[in-house]
């Protein structure tokens, strides 16, 4: 029994050493990324991270991108084909769609209760027509969105 057991470990090594030298064709993967952090004008134009004071969004996607080709070990290229900054927010509360400012203000609330227990969701739907977002995929410019 430690005779087929000391095999198959030796089997299997090798096998996945042969794996690890068989060279992979790269897939790209065009992605665009929407960056949905406008200014508020209320707020002296501040964006939506420095009034929350989290890190730059872009340097974040940049740091996602990395780490997605880096774990691909170079079987996928994740290449930044599009990036788009729209000056609106497409989350609603009750249904009904907030002003840049309104939800910057629900945000600044301290005694307001977390968005989701008001209701409040993201219109992907209106997202993806107002920035016109399957004409990208359409045309093969952008394979998949982040947003």
């Amino acid at each position: 029994m430690q005779r087929i057991t000391l095999f198959l470990c030796a089997l299997f090594l090798w096998c996945g050493a042969i794996a690890q030298n068989t060279p992979v064709p790269t897939t790209t993967v065009n992605v665009g990324v929407v960056f949905v952090n406008p200014q508020i004008p209320s707020m002296d134009n501040q964006t939506f991270s420095q009034m929350l004071n989290y890190d730059n969004p872009f340097f974040l996607a940049q740091d996602v991108f990395d780490q997605m080709n880096t774990v691909s070990n170079g079987a996928v290229f994740f290449n930044q084909a599009q990036l788009l900054f729209p000056n609106q927010v497409f989350t609603k509360v009750n249904g009904e769609l907030q002003s840049v400012d309104e939800l910057a203000a629900l945000l600044q609330d301290p005694g307001c209760p977390a968005l989701d227990a008001l209701g409040a969701e993201f219109d992907y739907d209106l997202l993806f027509s107002t920035l016109n977002l399957c004409d990208y995929v359409n045309d093969g410019t952008v394979d998949e969105w982040w947003v």
